[in-house]
Parts: C-alpha cells; sequence; structure tokens
C-alpha cells in the first residue's frame, strides 16, 4: 500500500468523478497523510481517518504529493446484483470501524466492482438519484444476481408470461402439491409459456398442511418425496435440479433438530433411492423461515432458500434465494392482475431451470 500527503482541505467523492459521485461534505486534509489503495484515472482511492471512523473516498490525484510506495493502476469492472437485504452501506469493510454511508434497499438494482471483497463486503454502486451514483461497501452475503417472482397462481396465458419478462425478472417460483387442496400445482403448459418468455422456473413442493408441527415426521417425508419425485418427471424437470420442501412453520429449535429434520432425513433418502432407479436425480432444498434455514443440517439438503414470512430479525445470510415479506400473505408486486412476491437468487437459475 501507498502513502501519499494532502497538504489543503480537499473536497473527496464517492466514486472517480466530482459530477457523477457526490461528496457529501467530505474532505481530507489539510497537512494530513492518507492511504492510497488504488489509482482509477485522475483519482486516487484513498482511506484516512474521519473522526471516530475510517473512510474510504476518492481525491484528485493532483491533490496528493510526496507519494511513498508502488501505486496500483484498476479498471472498473463493474456486474450486475440485486440486494437480497436492505441494510447500511459503509465508506470501508467493516461495520464498526468505517462510518456509514448511507443504504440500499430489498432487491435493489445495484453493480458490484467485481474483484474488490474484503472482510466479508463488496464495493458496489448504487444510484442515490438524481443521476447521481455512491460507491460504499456492503456485506457481500446479501448479494444475489439474478431477480425474480414467486406465487401461488397459475402463469395461465402467454400474456402472463411474457407481462413477468417485461417487469424485469429473469424467473418464476412455482408449486409441485400432493393434494386436492389447491388447484395451482405447476404444468407441462405453464412451462411452454415461460420458456416462450425467456424465464426460468424453479419448484416449491407443499402440502397444504405445512404449517402444522404434527405434519413432519419421517413416514411423511417419504410420501412428499414420491409425490414430488413423480411431479417433477411428469412436467420434465431435468435432472440435477432442486426442488425446495416447504416448512410453512415459524419452528422452534426443538422442531427442527427433532421432527422436522426427521422429515428431511426421509425426504432425501426416498429422493435418493428414486434417482439411483430412475437414473434421474433431483436435488433437495428447503423453503422456511430463517431459523429453518440456518438450523437444518441433513446431509443431502444441498441448498436452501430463505422467507421473512414469519420471523423478525434477518441474521441468516447463507441463503441461495431470499424471500422478503413482511407478514405472512403479503404480497410485493402485481403484474397483470396477479400477485407475486420477489425473491433474489445467488443461484444462475434459482435451483430450477431454463423451460
Amino acid at each position: 500500500m501507498a502513502t501519499g500527503y494532502v497538504s489543503a482541505q480537499t473536497t473527496v467523492y464517492y466514486g472517480p468523478s466530482s459530477t457523477t459521485y457526490p461528496s457529501s461534505g467530505s474532505y481530507a486534509g489539510p497537512a494530513e497523510t492518507v492511504d492510497i489503495l488504488w489509482k482509477e484515472g485522475n483519482w486516487y482511492y484513498i482511506e484516512y481517518q474521519s473522526g471516530s471512523y475510517r473512510k474510504r473516498m476518492y481525491i484528485p490525484t493532483s491533490a496528493v504529493s510526496q507519494v511513498s510506495g508502488t501505486v496500483s493502476t484498476y479498471t472498473a469492472n463493474l456486474t450486475a446484483k440485486y440486494v437480497g437485504k436492505g441494510g447500511n452501506t459503509y465508506n470501508g469493510p467493516s461495520s464498526s470501524t468505517y462510518a456509514s454511508a448511507g443504504s440500499v434497499e430489498n432487491y435493489e438494482a445495484v453493480s458490484f466492482l467485481s474483484d474488490k471483497r474484503e472482510n466479508g463486503y463488496a464495493l458496489i454502486e448504487y444510484n442515490i438519484g438524481g443521476g447521481q451514483k455512491k460507491r460504499a461497501w456492503f456485506p457481500y452475503a446479501e448479494l444475489g444476481i439474478k431477480l425474480g417472482v414467486d406465487t401461488y397462481a397459475k402463469i395461465s396465458s402467454q400474456t402472463m408470461a411474457n407481462a413477468i419478462k417485461n417487469a424485469g425478472y429473469s424467473f418464476v417460483g412455482r408449486y409441485y402439491y400432493s393434494d386436492g387442496t389447491y388447484d395451482h400445482g405447476f404444468d407441462s403448459t405453464e412451462a411452454g409459456y415461460l420458456s416462450a418468455a425467456g424465464l426460468d422456473v424453479f419448484i416449491y413442493f407443499q402440502n397444504g398442511a405445512t404449517g402444522n408441527a404434527s405434519y413432519y415426521t419421517a413416514a411423511q417425508g417419504t410420501a412428499d418425496a414420491e409425490a414430488a419425485y413423480n411431479f417433477a418427471r411428469e412436467v420434465g424437470q431435468p435432472a440435477g435440479t432442486m426442488i425446495y420442501f416447504a416448512v410453512e412453520l415459524n419452528a422452534t429449535s426443538s422442531q427442527i433438530s427433532g421432527c422436522i429434520s426427521d422429515y428431511f432425513n426421509a425426504v432425501v433418502a426416498k429422493m435418493s433411492a428414486l434417482g439411483t432407479a430412475n437414473n434421474c436425480r433431483y436435488n433437495v432444498g428447503v423453503y422456511g423461515c430463517h431459523a429453518v434455514c440456518s438450523n437444518l443440517t441433513v446431509t443431502g439438503v444441498v441448498s436452501r432458500t430463505a422467507a421473512w414470512a414469519w420471523q423478525n430479525g434477518i441474521t441468516y445470510r447463507g441463503w441461495d434465494n431470499r424471500q422478503i415479506s413482511t407478514k405472512t400473505g403479503a404480497y410485493e408486486v402485481t403484474i397483470n392482475g396477479t400477485n407475486f412476491n420477489v425473491v433474489v437468487s445467488k443461484l444462475q437459475h434459482a435451483g430450477g431451470w431454463s423451460c
């Protein structure tokens, strides 16, 4: 790392431009030695002390003298990302050492400076309005690569599928069902509509009784696995893709380690046996509250999806798909007259497939 000297009080910015990026009243100097992290065009990205916190900001190279050490040259490579859960951004890769820089919202589209990760944080660029942007640090584990929706409702027409695509979403989460409680189970007709619209699909399996702890037994896990497997084969779901089994329950720790684990152990065992017998294996995931997703440890559950439908205080960052709703039954968007929840995914097809 190089150092430099800022002799006069100099305005610093949230990016390498004084017009595109704001200053928010920040400055370095006078008579201050700063760390130089890299050079980007005619700007240095520096770190310096600001009150009781540290800050990383951009300063014109002309304002820095007495440079000591080697300064690397950097060209930003921005990759599209989506915020899984909104929160504060920071002027460096820590929420305690560095000052707060602002915030981003649930599902917000941001850009990741793809080789800038440090201490579990990523350097991102995001819009703040008025044609301006900021570069600041945000937890990398809260970023996904795709934005989609899920719904109980059938995708009943090509018009509906096209509307989802045109609204900016790239995948749809749909359901298999094991009984006659619902008439909304995913089928090959829907797959055709989604395929024509250029949308991916991922699948939940859910029985109408999954909100009761008594539902989760090894016997039920075996039955649900067989039902889900048969649905998948009938629809033509490709091998190696995911079926997320639902836990519609704000489960306690004893339920998770007890009956819910028993259920998933049986699901995994039956899915494995059917996969071997038919030479077509599917991966098992879980859809549930954050306590279930973070504490369920079953061999063979290779991916998990988390929803904030029943729990406050989201802290789990091991999610692959994340849906955040404020309460059970709440929907976030309406497209072509149909209600949807929004889902951010860290996976290319959200664990599903291109139809």
